[in-house]
């Protein structure tokens, strides 16, 4: 069980106990107690795989009063705006967190400021990269040398050594977007109090933790119906079957989906363009390295690993199969089976323990068609960024800056809130600019696990989802599918209907898709029946795929673009 001591998102691959309910999760196996610990602790917050751990961040509290909410009629008292209470996104402002992050390692992101008269584009980057590698070689020289002139003359404390000769900084890599990776030695006494020294250089634009990015699913024990009730039940599921009516897609509307690489799924294969490997951790890439191979060799913790990752013993999650899965259903009429035009870009950005956010931003460029300091050019740019990943905290100024990249490139972001079932989502899922999903379960309340707060878009089924994966425990093995359940499997739903989005309407900007989204998403008729925030799905709504398909194409035909 993850606790308040580890403060990034349990979005691996296992179930929470529901620590504030009666206090009794604690003293239970999750995989036991979940069912009875939501039947007996009252309520109606909806169906999930996980707890709601309120104890690890702000908790879920309503924000409405009895005065807002007027008598016991279910009736509110302005039904178009209602919601309000509940859920006032605004895709063009970041949310705030009051969690924090979990560091990778010693690393830091450091990017310089322009030079004056410097202009600011990719191709200046690209050409002036060794110039700002320069620049910064010089800041870490000069850091260098104080410290090592502090160990000569140790007057007083240093918060940035502990007496250890040898260098306390060194360049490690360059990113994308005119950043790079900067090393701390571990004879720092606080890579905090190292991050303060280089903020304070004038050289500096800013300088922040390398976090930890993970996953944002879980797998859930089969049930006895093996159908996607979340692409074709028309109250509580997305009614994908009426938007393939409007459009079947077009082959350069590409999805990319960063996640953990995919496997050789033979549902899955045809619908694949050639992708990337961002991972850099030597242990996280189980060997393979940056490079052109996007097969996911398996993210298992063994019983020796698991310490090193802060994470219980598990078996491979295959999380990014299951990712493009859903995405290849989404788009394609008939599920997989139709392999005409849904075409997924897997970018590999995370390996065993999660990864980098550093590795992240590099992907997201690069699936944008943006550059990326020594990695081949993207041949196939995509439209539709999805990221079923998170950290915990505020969206720092190494998302946020890919992020208005992407946008300004016209490329729509989606990203999971997140699965601790508390007040805050997740980076980048709260960076401006991102469409972010919450889940919503097949009685149209909110998933009880699925983070919320009234910076998320709208929702989509996040558990019972039906997708493809793998029966390998460790290294892959047998293609299979198999039930998932998480904030992960309802962002790709999203992603492959603004796919769909664009193919009827490629005109669409990021923040017009956001607008179709918001304003086509359905509350169920569980918004007539409960006055709790804690139910509705978080959102302007359940995704309307059906909707949202036909108001871009009804903007295409009415000359709105």
């Amino acid at each position: 069980m993850k606790g308040p001591s580890n403060p990034f998102l349990n979005l691996g691959f296992e179930f929470d106990m529901i620590e504030n309910c009666k206090r009794l999760a604690p003293l239970c196996p999750a995989f036991v107690m979940v069912a009875t610990l939501l039947s007996s602790c009252g309520g109606d917050s909806g169906e999930g795989g996980g707890g709601q751990g309120q104890e690890r961040g702000n908790a879920i509290s309503e924000t409405t009063t009895g005065e807002e909410w007027a008598g016991n009629n279910s009736t509110r008292e302005d039904d178009n705006t209602w919601y309000r209470h509940c859920f006032a996104d605004d895709t063009s402002v970041a949310s705030p967190s009051i969690r924090a992050g979990t560091p990778y390692g010693n690393e830091v992101i450091v990017k310089m400021r322009k030079s004056s008269g410097e202009m600011q584009d990719y191709s200046v980057m690209m050409e002036g990269g060794m110039h700002d590698r320069e620049r910064l070689d010089r800041v870490v020289e000069r850091i260098n040398r104080r410290h090592a002139a502090m160990l000569l003359h140790p007057l007083g404390s240093s918060a940035i050594g502990d007496g250890t000769s040898g260098d306390l900084l060194s360049v490690k890599r360059p990113m994308s977007g005119g950043a790079a990776v900067v090393e701390v030695s571990t004879a720092a006494n606080s890579v905090a109090g190292v991050v303060e020294e280089l903020t304070q250089e004038p050289e500096i634009e800013y300088a922040e933790l390398n976090y930890k990015v993970q996953s944002s699913a879980i797998e859930q024990p089969d049930v006895q119906h093996r159908d996607a009730w979340y692409l074709h039940n028309v109250d509580a599921g997305i009614r994908i079957d009426q938007a393939w009516r409007v459009t079947q897609g077009v082959p350069g509307a590409v999805t990319a989906v960063l996640d953990t690489g995919v496997t050789s799924h033979p549902n899955l294969v045809s619908h694949l363009l050639p992708g990337y490997n961002f991972v850099t951790d030597s242990f996280a890439e189980n060997g393979s390295g940056r490079g052109s191979d996007v097969q996911d060799p398996g993210d298992w913790i063994g019983q020796d690993e698991s310490g090193a990752f802060a994470q219980t013993v598990r078996n491979s999650s295959w999380h990014g199969t299951s990712v493009a899965g859903v995405v290849a259903a989404t788009m394609s009429m008939n599920g997989w089976e139709d392999r005409r035009q849904a075409r997924i870009l897997p970018v590999r950005v995370l390996g065993k323990g999660g990864g980098r956010t550093s590795d992240v931003v590099d992907g997201m460029r690069w699936a944008a068609g943006l550059p990326v300091v020594g990695v081949p050019e993207n041949p196939h740019p995509a439209k539709v960024v999805n990221l079923s990943l998170g950290s915990v905290g505020v969206c720092s100024r190494t998302f946020q800056e890919a992020v208005d990249d992407l946008v300004e490139q016209g490329v729509t972001v989606v990203a999971a809130a997140g699965n601790d079932g508390v007040n805050e989502i997740d980076a980048p899922a709260n960076c401006r600019g991102v469409i972010s999903v919450a889940g919503s379960d097949p009685t149209g309340r909110r998933v009880s696990d699925s983070n919320t707060h009234p910076r998320v878009t709208l929702s989509a089924p996040g558990t019972k989802i039906w997708t493809l994966s793998n029966t390998g425990k460790q290294a892959p093995a047998d293609a299979s599918y198999g039930y998932m359940h998480g904030t992960s499997l309802a962002a790709p739903q999203v992603s492959g209907v603004v796919s769909l989005m664009l193919a009827t309407n490629p005109w669409l900007t990021p923040s017009e898709v956001a607008s179709i989204l918001k304003r086509t998403a359905r509350f169920t008729s569980i918004v007539s029946t409960t006055r709790s925030c804690r139910v509705i799905p978080p959102g302007r709504g359940i995704l309307d795929a059906q909707a949202a398909v036909s108001a871009a194409a009804a903007e295409r035909n009415s000359g709105g673009q």
